[in-house]
């Protein structure tokens, strides 16, 4: 009987185990803001112009969900100093308005409470 179990047990783990690496294979972290740049970089400047932002997978997506001129307004937001194109620096900061890590709030971003006297 605990040969049974154990060996169904051992069974059932066996089964698992490639699931759970099909599991880590589909989790891809996000690419670094140098590599994001080497891919939409077309004229390899070591920038990223409206034209190549509008042109990667990203912005297909945002055209898709939120229209065209989102695209445009994320390049804008990202556009820190206004030169209309994106450095390396650009991409990897959070967009304007926003604070600590690049897409939500960050640990700097709370307000102080006031403190009481």
């Amino acid at each position: 009987m605990k040969k049974t179990l154990f060996l169904s047990a051992a069974a059932v783990v066996a089964l698992a185990s490639p699931s759970f690496a099909e599991d880590d294979k589909k989790k891809k972290s996000r690419p670094k803001p140098e590599e994001i740049v080497k891919m939409l970089d077309k004229d390899a400047n070591g920038t990223v112009s409206l034209e190549e932002f509008s042109a990667g997978k990203m912005a297909e997506r945002i055209k898709e969900k939120r229209g065209e001129d989102a695209v445009a307004k994320l390049f804008k937001m990202r556009d820190k100093d206004g030169d209309g194109e994106l450095s390396v620096k650009e991409i990897g900061a959070p967009p304007k308005g926003k604070g600590g890590k690049p897409g939500g709030k960050g640990k700097g971003d709370k307000k102080k409470k006031p403190e009481k006297e």
